[in-house]
């Protein structure tokens, strides 16, 4: 299983999302692509950066494709379900907690919250394979 936790390189993730912001600025239905995107902290991630940086409506129409070459699908039920143990979200920084993430019905957990899961499409992936993004 990939080793990942949300905020992990969060100074470069913060960078990306800077660079990413003025090429997508004016642009109906934004997409960005996280490829290698294991159990789904990194994705969540950057649309928790990019809904701080945008507006809301710009926010609501930014698409990410997290993709992932994991075929059994059990990264894509970890990402659709979005919840994660409490000690598991440690190393979120202050305020982010309270803001994006509500508590899930398994106690001790918390869950993404809607508005952030929706921005997230997960599709099974191989980067090495000449298939383009959702192309099945």
């Amino acid at each position: 299983m990939a080793f990942t936790f949300f905020f992990r390189d969060q100074q470069v993730l913060e960078q990306v999302v800077d660079h990413v912001l003025p090429n997508i600025a004016g642009r109906s239905h934004p997409r960005v692509w996280d490829a290698g995107s294991a159990m789904g902290q990194e994705p969540y991630t950057l649309a928790m950066m990019f809904a701080a940086k945008m507006n809301h409506f710009a926010f609501n129409n930014l698409r990410i494709d997290a993709t992932d070459v994991e075929s059994t699908g059990q990264f894509a039920r970890m990402i659709e379900a979005a919840v994660d143990p409490g000690d598991e979200l440690s190393r979120i920084p202050d305020g982010i907690l309270a803001q994006y993430f509500e508590a899930a019905d398994q106690p001790g957990h918390y869950r993404v919250i809607d508005n952030i899961r929706r921005r997230i499409a997960f599709q099974q992936h191989d980067l090495l394979s000449l298939k383009e993004i959702g192309q099945g």
